[in-house]
């Protein structure tokens, strides 16, 4: 299509075919998409739609202060990131005490992606991935964002995927902005596609949604909470916890007496196993069930101590030859 229409606003071969929503030929197009879309699969009225360039830079896109992170990297740039049309040109670190004002670029282009929604759908909701912005931390990509985030008629139009991989929180970035207004769900994205072993932090998923400051709660703006992991079939006893956070009207007080009663209910035991309520233990205090290793772990095993003489530069983990087969210590 790049070169039917020869249109620079569109990605090259070889990327993901990013148009920019300020070319003439994106509205046309995301008429016909919609259009079709809906008449196939009807709709729930909720659309993903986001500028995650894992695919190819788009090429509009001139400054690493609005490009975001190739995978499991952070994103756009820390503060002090320089542009790549002005390479002696400094972004700005995010200074909390001054107000952060829309990006006027990133507003209209913002708008005119939702026109193409609206126009098919009157109801629609953005869906506006959260891993586009991870590690966003400078004045002029709190700007961007802003301008996307005030681009839709009212507050609930725009919705944020919180992707926070440990569930800490991204709202929490540039002085807990909470995403300045917009609605968001709280998610912990946990793991990457394979990446399935026995791990994550309990004891910080409990705080989900209940951390979320007064005036966040007030404002409804958290739309819902969950998780969006690739690696899936695994860690139940993670995703039942986190899932449960939806009926709990305050956060668990004892995770490792509540571990241990449901691994009596899972294994139908009808009267308290010792050995089975030591084995919980040990993976909720310190375990397994204690720690975040990484979206990319493939074990979730628990650094062990330090040997004397052996590893004398900090934690050894037993995988760490070449990530699979565990040494001999175990």
């Amino acid at each position: 299509m790049k070169y039917i229409l020869n249109d620079d606003n569109i990605t090259a071969r070889g990327d993901t075919g990013w148009m920019d929503s300020l070319d003439p030929n994106f509205g046309p197009i995301a008429d016909l998409w919609m259009r079709t879309l809906i008449d196939d699969f009807g709709t729930d009225h909720w659309y993903q739609m986001d500028g995650y360039f894992d695919g190819g830079t788009a090429p509009w896109m001139t400054s690493t202060s609005t490009s975001s992170s190739r995978r499991g990297e952070k994103g756009g740039g820390g503060g002090g990131a320089r542009t790549k049309d002005d390479p002696s040109r400094q972004e700005e670190p995010f200074d909390p005490a001054e107000e952060v004002t829309r990006d006027d670029t990133a507003y209209r282009r913002a708008s005119a992606a939702y026109a193409g929604l609206n126009r098919t759908d009157p109801y629609a909701v953005w869906s506006f991935q959260g891993w586009a912005i991870r590690g966003w931390s400078t004045s002029e990509q709190a700007s961007v964002l802003r301008g996307f985030v005030e681009s839709v008629p009212s507050p609930d139009k725009f919705v944020i995927v919180d992707m926070e991989t440990d569930g800490s929180g991204q709202w929490r970035q540039w002085n807990e902005s909470a995403f300045f207004g917009s609605k968001f769900v709280w998610t912990t994205l946990h793991d990457f596609g394979g990446a399935d072993g026995i791990k994550g932090n309990l004891s910080k998923i409990n705080r989900i949604p209940f951390d979320a400051p007064p005036s966040v709660r007030s404002n409804d703006q958290v739309a819902g909470t969950g998780a969006t992991p690739e690696g899936i079939d695994q860690n139940p006893a993670y995703y039942e916890f986190l899932f449960e956070n939806h009926f709990r009207a305050s956060p668990v007080e004892n995770i490792t007496d509540r571990m241990i009663n449901r691994a009596h209910r899972r294994y139908g035991l009808r009267e308290y196993d010792d050995d089975v309520a030591r084995a919980w233990a040990s993976l909720v205090d310190g375990g397994m069930y204690s720690v975040d290793v990484g979206v990319r772990d493939n074990f979730g095993v628990v650094h062990l101590p330090a040997e004397s003489g052996r590893h004398p530069n900090g934690p050894y983990w037993p995988f760490m030859k070449d990530r699979r087969t565990p040494e001999p210590i175990l």
